[in-house]
């Protein structure tokens, strides 16, 4: 039986509850970072692929937040070589 599963994307409310359960992080300057990377770059991700990268980086806040911005930025690159591949 092949069943489909419907992910929401990561907010970023969700956002800060993972950096909380997995960095111990409540309030950091790259939270803001992050928020604001969210909201100027419309990148998607999913809590999974968040927690991901954080998990590979609990020992380091800083390094896990810089690696979520860049993830997103990456993110942002991808889709949109993407678009204009389907456009042509």
């Amino acid at each position: 039986m092949d069943m489909h599963i419907l992910l929401s994307f990561c907010n970023f409310p969700a956002f800060k509850s993972l950096a909380f359960n997995y960095l111990q992080v409540e309030d950091h300057p790259l939270l803001s970072a992050v928020k604001d990377k969210m909201r100027e770059t419309g990148a998607e991700m999913t809590p999974a692929e968040i927690s991901e990268i954080l998990i590979s980086h609990l020992d380091d806040p800083v390094k896990a937040l810089n690696a979520v911005i860049s993830a997103l930025g990456d993110r942002v690159k991808s889709t949109s070589v993407t678009d204009c591949k389907e456009h042509k």
